[in-house]
């Protein structure tokens, strides 16, 4: 379902799996694996490339994996793995960690301020991601994207048309924010912002990631320093149509973890039960 650029009504319908996936959840399967597993699963079936913005032209292909044996966790439960390719032949790769914590009993009691401090301390921009099955009103970050009636997608027949939600029930926090805001109840919700906006505006721009070479080979190796569960997105930046002189455009294959990581694509299992 790829586009000539991302607008609100496309961000509020990724925004609205994220949030029906997280919320089916409870109470039968309300913990932090499944969860992740749910929405991560559904996302990368409906929407397997993103067309962000088109000067310069910016395209996503990503694909998500979960850790099939066992791995010492130094960095969080989630890692988005991000391939930007530039159009002039240059490339960069950089990883985001994301630590997910449910919500139990109107509290995130599970919440450890020291181990928020290791984990923010061993990769940077370190992000905590909240999972609340009656979650709080919160806003979009309004500027980052297209506004509806912009884009042919936005029109009243389009397939995005939408009424914008108000609620959402994933809630990404800087590390660094929730251990200086000291809360663990809803509260903390409001100092963030929806997973849809961290993943589509964040990650996939390639922000709020570390470009530490010897980290990213470790997530790939499923070494220490991995996750649970890994997110990799190919990103060209850049008019492909046309190359540059060093021959820069021409289309990489994606990433991909290294095969003794231990990592299983979730796409397997998506035409599994398809």
């Amino acid at each position: 379902m790829a586009s000539t650029s991302i607008c609100m009504c496309q961000l509020d319908h990724i925004d609205q799996i994220i949030h029906r996936e997280v919320a089916q959840c409870y109470p039968r399967y309300w913990n932090e694996d499944h969860i992740t597993y749910s929405w991560l699963r559904k996302l990368i079936s409906e929407w397997p490339s993103i067309g962000l913005a088109p000067h310069p032209t910016t395209s996503v292909h990503w694909d998500a994996y979960k850790m099939d044996g066992t791995l010492e966790e130094e960095n969080g439960d989630v890692a988005f793995l991000i391939d930007i390719n530039f159009d002039n032949g240059n490339t960069l790769q950089g990883v985001g960690f994301l630590e997910a914590k449910r919500i139990y009993g109107g509290r995130f009691a599970a919440l450890k301020w020291n181990q928020l401090r290791l984990l923010s301390s061993n990769s940077s921009n370190h992000q905590l991601l909240l999972y609340d099955h009656s979650p709080i009103f919160t806003q979009y970050s309004f500027g980052a994207c297209l506004p509806c009636g912009d884009c042919p997608c936005c029109e009243d027949h389009g397939p995005y048309r939408c009424e914008r939600s108000e609620v959402s029930a994933a809630i990404v926090v800087p590390t660094l924010h929730a251990i200086a805001y000291k809360e663990k109840g809803k509260k903390l919700e409001s100092i963030g912002h929806r997973l849809s906006e961290q993943i589509v505006l964040r990650y996939f721009r390639g922000l709020d990631l570390d470009f530490d070479t010897h980290l990213v080979t470790r997530v790939l190796a499923g070494a220490v320093g991995g996750a649970k569960f890994l997110a990799v997105a190919t990103i060209h930046v850049g008019d492909e149509a046309n190359p540059s002189d060093t021959g820069g455009a021409q289309e990489r294959k994606p990433i991909k973890p290294d095969e003794a990581s231990g990592y299983r694509s979730l796409d397997r299992d998506i035409r599994r039960d398809g």
